[in-house]
Parts: C-alpha cells; sequence; structure tokens
C-alpha cells in the first residue's frame, strides 16, 4: 500500500493541469503632478491650474503621463476662504507680504486698521432703525448733492425740498438707517402744523465717513463681502494661504467638498468651491501599447499558442462626475489563438473605468478587468484534483491484479489454548512439565517475532512471483 500511495502523489494527469492567463487587468490612479500649481485672475473669478500625472500598470511596466485640469472659483467662495486666510494669519501677527495687499486693497464694508491689526466696519455705527448721525459725510441725495461727500443731513435736506417742497415749508425730521447698512429713509416735517411724511430715499457711497467714535470690528460676513467685491485681491490671498504647494494634490473635488463643513484648510474652500474644466491629456504616447504577452494551453494531442495584445487610451471625463474623476481609460484586449494549423483572432474587448481618487492624496488604483469570450482559451471540465484522484483509486482497485491481491495473506486459525507439555518421572530424572517453558510469555513473545520475519519474507516471493 506504501508503494500504491506513493505511485499515485506522483502521478501527473492531464486534467489536473490548467495554463496560466495573464493578466489584463490594468492597475491605474491620478495623483499629483511634477509640474507646479498656479493661479490669475480671469475676470471675476480666480482661475487654479493643476498639475496631475496618470500612473498605469499591466504586464510589469508603468506608463505615465501628465495631465493638466483648470478650476475656477468664483466671488463667494474667495470672499470665504479669503477672510479664513487673512484672519489666520492676522492671528500670528501684523499682516505683511501678500496678505497684507490683499488686505489693504479690499473696499467695501470692511476696511483693514493695521493699527489695531483687525478689519473695521464701515457700515453707519448706529443700528437699523437708529437717526443716522447728520454729521457723517458720503451720502447721496440727489440733485444739488451729488459729489458723494455730503453729510447726511445736507442730502437729507436735498430729498426733502424735492418731494415735500420749498425749504421755507418743510424741514429735515429723521434720517433712519435701514438693514442693508447702505440705505437710510428720509422723514419731512411741515412746518405749519408739525405733521410728518416719509419722504425719500439718501444712499451711501464708497466715500462714506463714519461718525466718529469708537471704531466698530468688522463681521465676518462683512469682510466675505468685501472680499468677494474686490477680484483684484485674489491672487494675493491664493498666495497668503501658500496654496500653490498644496493645490496639486486636490484630485477627487466631489469627495473633498463633502468635508468642507468647519474646514480649516482655505485652500481646499477653493478648490471644493471651484468649477473644474476638462482635463488636457497628452497628444504623444496616447494610446500606449503594453508588450504582447505569450502563453500555451496545453490539450490532449493539441496546444495553442495565444498572443495577448493590450492597447490603453487615456481620455478627458466630461461625464457628470468629473469633479470626482478627472479623467477615464479605455483598454482593448486582443487576444490571437495559434493551435498549429491556423491563426484565428478571437476578439478585441474593450473595457473603461474610471480612477477612484482621494482628496489630499494621490489616487487609489482600480483594475480594468478583462471582460472578453474566454472559451477559447480555457474550457473548464468540472473535474478537480480530488475527483481524479478518487476515480483513479476507483480503477485500480477495481482492477483484477488488486482484488486478487487484497486478500492474498488472510489466514483464519481457529483459538485454542498452549498445549501443556509434560514429561513423567521415571529412574533417571524426576517429572518435567514443558508447559513452564513453551508457554511462557517470553516464548509468545519470540513467536510473534518469527510470524513477523516469515511474513516479510513470504510477501516478497509473492511480489516477486506476481509481478516480476
Amino acid at each position: 500500500m506504501a508503494l500504491l500511495l506513493a505511485f499515485l502523489l506522483c502521478m501527473r494527469t492531464a486534467d489536473a493541469q490548467a495554463a496560466a492567463v495573464p493578466s489584463t487587468g490594468v492597475a491605474w490612479g491620478v495623483g499629483a503632478g511634477s509640474g507646479s500649481s498656479s493661479a490669475a485672475l480671469s475676470g471675476n473669478m480666480l482661475a487654479i491650474t493643476q498639475s496631475l500625472a496618470v500612473s498605469a500598470a499591466l504586464w510589469g511596466v508603468t506608463q505615465v503621463w501628465p495631465v493638466g485640469r483648470v478650476v475656477t472659483a468664483g466671488a463667494s467662495v474667495m470672499g470665504q476662504a479669503g477672510r479664513m486666510i487673512l484672519q489666520s494669519q492676522m492671528a500670528k501677527g501684523a499682516l505683511t507680504g501678500a496678505a497684507l495687499a490683499a488686505a489693504l486693497a479690499i473696499s467695501g464694508d470692511a476696511s483693514y486698521d493695521a493699527g489695531s491689526n483687525s478689519f473695521q466696519s464701515t457700515a453707519v455705527s448706529v443700528p437699523p432703525g437708529s437717526n443716522v448721525a447728520w454729521e457723517s459725510t458720503g451720502w447721496s441725495g440727489g440733485a444739488g448733492c451729488t459729489t458723494y461727500n455730503c453729510t447726511a443731513q445736507q442730502a437729507g435736506q436735498t430729498r426733502v425740498t424735492s418731494s415735500c417742497g420749498s425749504a421755507s415749508l418743510y424741514v429735515l425730521y429723521s434720517i433712519t438707517l435701514q438693514s442693508d447698512q447702505k440705505t437710510a429713509s428720509v422723514t419731512c416735517q411741515r412746518i405749519s402744523d408739525g405733521a410728518v411724511f416719509g419722504a425719500t430715499i439718501i444712499s451711501r457711497q464708497a466715500n462714506y465717513v463714519p461718525p466718529t467714535g469708537t471704531p466698530k470690528p468688522a463681521t465676518n460676513a462683512q469682510i466675505e463681502s468685501a472680499i468677494a467685491a474686490t477680484p483684484s485681491s485674489f491672487t494675493n490671498l491664493w498666495s497668503a494661504g501658500g496654496c500653490d504647494s498644496k493645490a496639486n494634490t486636490y484630485i477627487d473635488l466631489a469627495s473633498l467638498s463633502l468635508g468642507l463643513n468647519g474646514s480649516s484648510d482655505p485652500c481646499a474652500v477653493i478648490i471644493a468651491g471651484g468649477s473644474p474644466a476638462p482635463a488636457t491629456v497628452p497628444t504623444s504616447n496616447n494610446p500606449y501599447a503594453w508588450p504582447n504577452q505569450v502563453w500555451t494551453d496545453a490539450q490532449p494531442g493539441k496546444t495553442t499558442t495565444h498572443t495577448l495584445g493590450a492597447t490603453s487610451t487615456l481620455a478627458a471625463n466630461t461625464g457628470v462626475d468629473q469633479k470626482a474623476n478627472p479623467v477615464k481609460m479605455q483598454t482593448a484586449v486582443t487576444d490571437a489563438a495559434n493551435d498549429g494549423t491556423n491563426t484565428t483572432t478571437t476578439g478585441t474587448t474593450t473595457t473603461q473605468t474610471k480612477s477612484d481618487t482621494k482628496p489630499d492624496a494621490p489616487a487609489q488604483t482600480t483594475t480594468a478587468t478583462f471582460n472578453g469570450n474566454t472559451g477559447s482559451l480555457y474550457t473548464p471540465t468540472g473535474k478537480t484534483w480530488s475527483s481524479v484522484l478518487a476515480n483513479f483509486q476507483n480503477t485500480v482497485k477495481g482492477a483484477p491484479w488488486y482484488t486478487a491481491s487484497v486478500g492474498f495473506f488472510s489466514v483464519t486459525i481457529s483459538g485454542g489454548s498452549c498445549p501443556h507439555w509434560s514429561m513423567p518421572a521415571n529412574k533417571w530424572m524426576p517429572a518435567l512439565d514443558a508447559g513452564q517453558f513453551v508457554c511462557s510469555s517470553t516464548m509468545l513473545a519470540l513467536y510473534a517475532a518469527g510470524g513477523v520475519v516469515v511474513l516479510i519474507v513470504a510477501a516478497w516471493a509473492a511480489f516477486r512471483i506476481a509481478l516480476l
């Protein structure tokens, strides 16, 4: 049986062999490129140019394509991110460099005060619904007050005169700030009976000078509004935030935007809040032809040689998901099979996948799986190693020589006991009891050992007679 087991373990059968088919899946992903990013003003928006790279690998060969993408951020996005950048810099000390240049360029409802290193509100320093300080300048009241340096009282009286009548009949009664913080309603009073009339609106202009008194810190909303109204500050804000060094790491903008609530990274706010244009892909070496792979499929009486070729093409992704996947890749796989008599192209299969990218990190890779017809490469039979081995063993056990040898040494001996040998006494020797010697435990062990020796010798003789 030991010889038979060794034979079975060493046997090779065609059913137990399967050819190794080369993988046809291209592993690829998008990451930061080797070039630097840049930002420039485009109208009232900031256009950021990213340098990205696509790395693809198949059959031990890696190909890298440079890819560019432009993301455009609007005024509202720049307002939020710019306020974050400036406040972060102010927390470290007085503004300098690009941050200072941006802050000084900002105009509107907030202005930077270098002395206090803070933004101060240029809005009227009284709450909405309160009377405006009449001596404040920078109001427009229409005809007679168009130089925009009128006091509120002058502008209001101009409106009273034009709306209610002669200044000898009506006088200015009140100037009340409205909720927009930029206009005020004017009322006039008739001199004859003291009746008050709602007259018209005066407007606060860019050169408005607030009433003297304690400066009022600007709110976040006022700072953001002022930045959004000053596109000339956008490029300096981008530089002040150090965004050039990080821009290329932001690839999946869709996933990046999901984490913006409470984000402390203003550069991510700009990129994720912008709108990407279709990526630019290289024209040279695109598509890329991978080296051919050759393998054989051995069948009984026939060996087929397969030649696999693959070509990958990179293209800009213009679909609705282009914020997450800037590019897409198509891979065409061709299999040519030669069975020794002729060569037949069994088909070309094209698969398209999108890279699984992550924010702030190079993209993970995905695999473009070969979905072509594999019938000509390998046809499974349902047989397994265990089933083939079991069938062979059953065939061997059914052979006549095996069945004859199974009971070759089977011997049946009826039970009994050790004989009691004794010799009676005579005149030369006393009675002798041999049972105590021939049936002792020592003799029984010697009998068993002798039986083993006889069995080995007989087995060899039987094997020699039967098979040699």
